[in-house]
């Protein structure tokens, strides 16, 4: 809705940062790492999503697309329910509207721990998810954590193991799905997986990400470290 009138005709990952598509420059972060197998949920000008994954060439895997068509009344926690059928696996999970330097998705997944949120660490971003930790370990995750309370601000990029992976499914049917609460982010979901298994901040240091909201960071995009990284 902020990015109107640009987002009138075309959804907001599909924006270009330096002449590129948001979402091409995280399926090449994907596929820089190794990852095969990419899932794009896919909902407002949905065909728009099927046209990209078409242009997109591959030397590995492919690019499913999943259509959640209550887009309007759900969140993205609910097109992540939508692709339940489809992962049984270890995941990466990313919101794709967040650019940021692929050296951070290659060192996670290079990382010994399951299950890790990439965070920049000593960050306080008022828009975005902030994370509390006690002794190392992710306890919260909020987007109303306070200065204080916050070890860092979440890229909003996930790593979660197999086990974990089938664990959130199950408590996303039961807290839910199954009572019809659909309009809820991916993150309360995941705050139920927190209180039960262990997930550790992954700290990216100075590099860069961000995330796309406004017309002020489509602006800031552009001259990001991460969109030349990923133009190399």
């Amino acid at each position: 809705m902020r990015l109107r009138p640009l987002t009138d005709t075309k959804p907001k990952c599909l924006l270009e940062v330096a002449e590129k598509p948001l979402l091409a420059y995280q399926v090449e972060a994907f596929a820089l790492a190794g990852i095969e197998d990419i899932i794009v949920v896919s909902g407002y000008l949905h065909e728009q999503l099927v046209q990209f994954a078409r242009s997109i060439a591959l030397e590995r895997g492919e690019i499913t697309i999943v259509r959640n068509t209550r887009f309007l009344d759900t969140n993205n926690m609910y097109s992540l329910w939508l692709t339940k059928s489809l992962l049984n696996q270890d995941l990466i999970l990313a919101n794709g509207d967040v650019l940021f330097d692929p050296s951070i998705l290659t060192d996670m997944l290079a990382n010994k721990n399951d299950n890790l949120v990439a965070s920049d660490a000593g960050s306080y971003r008022e828009e975005n998810m902030k994370i509390k930790t006690i002794d190392g370990r992710l306890v919260c995750i909020n987007k109303g954590l306070s200065k204080n309370d916050s070890f860092a601000t979440s890229l909003d990029l996930y790593k979660i193991g197999k086990i974990e992976v089938k664990r959130l499914f199950d408590l996303m049917e039961a807290n839910y799905i199954n009572k019809n609460d659909l309009n809820q982010w991916t993150e309360v979901a995941l705050q139920d997986l927190f209180d039960e298994e262990i997930f550790y901040p992954f700290d990216i240091g100075a590099r860069s990400w961000i995330e796309i909201d406004t017309y002020s960071d489509l602006a800031n995009a552009s001259h990001c470290k991460c969109v030349g990284l990923n133009r190399e």
